[in-house]
Order: structure tokens, then sequence, then C-alpha cells
């Protein structure tokens, strides 16, 4: 507690702010093992501070090449909120995990994580 004088000169009495506990750290370990032995890889698609005025948002994909095919899920971040790898991460492979996929065409281009980031790349806006 400290005393401060307002704009009239009366004193009053101010209280710091009640600081909030950190979380918990995310330990994603075991699940990213697990979905890599199962042949899924991740990828993070940074923000880019602001595209048009805005700022952008960050995505993790979580995807697995099926022959011709690739199934992905995601974790898009909140405009509001900071870009974290481990939260992205641990949603993304949730998602994958939950059936909430789509299946994409790979069509000549052999470095999936590169067409997946130049396809998504322009989503983050």
């Amino acid at each position: 507690m400290r005393a401060v004088l307002d704009n009239r000169g009366n004193m009053n009495v101010v209280t710091a702010p009640i600081k909030e506990e950190k979380p918990a750290p995310i330990d994603n370990s075991e699940l990213v093992k697990k979905f890599r032995e199962e042949g899924g890889q991740i990828i993070h698609i940074r923000p880019h501070r602001y595209i048009s005025g805005r700022v952008s948002r960050g995505v993790t994909v979580a995807f697995r090449v099926k022959k011709s095919r690739v199934e992905i899920a995601t974790a898009v971040q909140h405009r509001d909120d900071d870009f974290t790898k481990k939260i992205g991460t641990k949603t993304a492979i949730e998602h994958f995990n939950s059936g909430k996929t789509i299946f994409l065409p790979i069509i000549n281009d052999r470095n999936v994580a590169r067409l997946l980031d130049r396809l998504l790349v322009n989503f983050c806006d």
C-alpha cells in the first residue's frame, strides 16, 4: 500500500494490484513424440506483424502425408493473443486426433511443409 495525493490534495491509499500466478508450463513432449512416431509432422507459420495495417495471426499445422494426399489440422492464433508454439502444437494435434482434418492433393511438390506454408501464409492475414 502507498499513499498518493489526488488532484484536490486529498490523501488516498492505493494498493498494489494482485499479481496473477503464471500457468504451469505446457509439456507437449509425449504428445509430439507419439504423433511423430505415427508419421505426423508439425510446422509453425509465424505471424507477420502488420499486413495491410493489421496484425496477422500465426498458424500451427499438424499433418501426415498419405500417398498423393496430405491430411492436415490447424490451430490458429486469436488476434488478441501472443503466438505460442506449445499451445498451437497441442491444439493442432488434438484437432488431428479428433478428426478435425482436411485432405489436400499433393501435385509435383515433394516438400509438403513448404507447400503448406505458401498455402496458409495468406490465411493468417
